[in-house]
């Protein structure tokens, strides 16, 4: 493993691997001319597979295959797009009344169309928000105190995710907002809903088709040119929508959904009102789905998903709401 200063363009040197919690690994890099410091953190998967090269016998010639495909296909990296057009630029409503402005919704109704797969069909109507819940939205909601708590800001970047948000605080915003529209209730979509939402009646790996290089076009993903400062979650809206008019579900941000996360795709075998308790289990681990703004383009297929205790808080997970019909 090798780590490359962005200031000096020269090898920084390992300052040796702890282990913080949970099965995490955090290796800290100094650049010997800067000074400049920068950390390398593995989830447990990623640990577990590097402590494995490092104990296998075969593991450094493995590592040497990855390492050269890596370097090989890096000349065929994708520059990310903003699109110009404006008809990419929608207008995003974020005022006190925003749960109630039509224009954020995005009605879907499986009835219409052609079902996929055989868990489509248990899917009933439901109406989704047309982008996840922004800054802004969320003050009117919470209040800007929260602001401050969750991103250490005084005043809500515009038209810009709401992250740093466990899948309980989500929970407590749902209640919030549901205790002021007596007329709507709202609740996170199930697993099923926002993939479905997500593939707007696609068969293909992205809304958009099965080339990647179309990605840029239509998602939000890790660029290598950036400095990790620079890289942070992106205003809404800035990318085409798919077919039904839903934005950003490709990268940017995680966003939470309702389930309990289970190793096959969907929980089938959990009761659906169970599923849809907020009181389930609320330190288990909950699924999120749509890749994010420093992973790479494979997390922003239609069927990635991961998993994320339910009280973990990261820049990278925000959420959108189902509105009932």
């Amino acid at each position: 493993m090798q780590f490359i200063c962005n200031q000096c363009d020269i090898r920084m040197l390992s300052q040796g691997a702890n282990t913080p919690e949970k099965g995490y690994m955090e290796i800290k890099f100094l650049c010997p001319k800067c000074k400049n410091i920068c950390k390398f953190i593995a989830n447990p998967g990623e640990a577990g597979l590097i402590k494995a090269f490092n104990n296998w016998e075969k593991g450094q010639e493995l590592h040497k295959t990855i390492y050269e495909l890596v370097t090989e296909n890096l000349s065929h990296e994708i520059t990310q797009i903003i699109p110009s057009e404006k008809s990419t630029h929608p207008d995003l409503i974020e005022d006190e009344n925003w749960q109630k402005e039509k224009i954020n919704w995005i009605k879907i109704d499986p009835s219409k169309h052609q079902p996929q797969t055989n868990t489509d069909k248990k899917i009933g109507k439901f109406s989704i928000g047309r982008f996840p819940i922004t800054q802004a939205q969320w003050i009117h909601i919470m209040g800007i105190n929260t602001l401050k708590d969750k991103l250490n800001q005084n005043k809500p970047k515009l038209n810009t995710p709401m992250v740093n948000i466990s899948w309980n605080d989500t929970q407590e915003f749902i209640k919030t907002l549901n205790s002021l529209s007596p007329k709507h209730q709202f609740r996170l979509p199930t697993e099923k809903e926002w993939e479905y939402t997500c593939r707007a009646n696609s068969k293909s790996i992205w809304s958009f088709g099965d080339n990647r290089n179309e990605i840029p076009k239509f998602a939000w993903y890790i660029d290598s040119n950036s400095t990790i400062g620079n890289q942070t979650p992106t205003k809404l809206g800035l990318k085409p929508p798919n077919a039904w008019g839903v934005h950003d579900m490709l990268g940017n941000i995680f966003e939470w959904c309702q389930d309990l996360y289970s190793t096959k795709n969907f929980n089938d075998n959990l009761d659906g009102k169970k599923l849809l308790n907020s009181d389930t289990k609320k330190i288990s681990a909950r699924v999120v789905r749509g890749g994010y703004f420093r992973y790479f383009p494979g997390s922003t297929r239609s069927d990635s998903r991961s998993a994320r205790l339910s009280t973990d808080k990261q820049p990278s997970i925000g959420f959108r709401l189902v509105k009932t019909l």
